[in-house]
């Protein structure tokens, strides 16, 4: 079972060590360098870092990027949709059958917490119709931005495949990341033990 006590320890290092710099550098780009220099490393056989890149708590302490989008509702989204409220962000497409397994966990999160101060935004890579078919037969209380996989690959240059969530905190800054998932019933306990914990240290 994972001590999610001491992972929350490990991203507040995270955090410390990346609010020390120069806040200029917390840009996303310098995040993704930031992955970048650590995957090298461990391509050069540092394997303890593996736990950074892989999950990917390398973007931990940047601010996501801006960009300008619209949900499947017409709703514009841009950096100014993160500030204020606790967000969180996930990939996923309909064929993947981890980020379906998901959804019931992310709907409970949703009931559990409300929408005063917290936001929901989910990135889709399939195209908009196909989008709002799925949700006909998959419940999501989350908003939706359709047709990303531009957005997927030259803003947020998501490599961690698919599902990947970022927590963001109301500073538009990413306080967790991970990517995977389970199956079943295991994917909704599994999403509720990591998320909860770093939106009540922030809520």
């Amino acid at each position: 079972m994972i001590n999610y006590k001491i992972h929350f320890s490990i991203i507040i290092v995270i955090i410390f060590f990346i609010s020390c710099k120069d806040k200029s550098t917390n840009d996303y780009s310098s995040g993704i360098t930031n992955c970048t220099m650590i995957n090298e490393m461990i391509n050069k056989g540092d394997k303890s870092l593996i736990k950074f890149y892989g999950k990917p708590l390398c973007l931990v302490g940047y601010q996501i990027p801006e960009f300008q989008s619209y949900t499947i509702s017409n709703k514009p989204i841009d950096i100014n949709y993160f500030k204020g409220k606790i967000t969180i962000l996930n990939f996923w497409f309909s064929g993947c059958a981890p980020c379906v397994a998901e959804i019931p966990g992310f709907n409970k999160i949703v009931e559990k917490y409300g929408k005063e101060k917290m936001s929901y935004l989910g990135i889709c890579i399939d195209q908009v119709q196909d989008i709002e078919t799925f949700l006909l037969e998959h419940k999501w209380s989350f908003e939706q931005i359709g047709d990303g996989k531009k957005l997927v690959k030259d803003k947020f240059k998501i490599e961690w495949g698919f599902p990947t969530t970022l927590i963001v905190d109301s500073n538009a800054i990413i306080i967790d990341a991970f990517s995977g998932g389970r199956m079943g019933s295991l994917a909704i306990e599994e999403l509720g033990n990591r998320i909860e914990p770093i939106i009540e240290k922030v809520y």
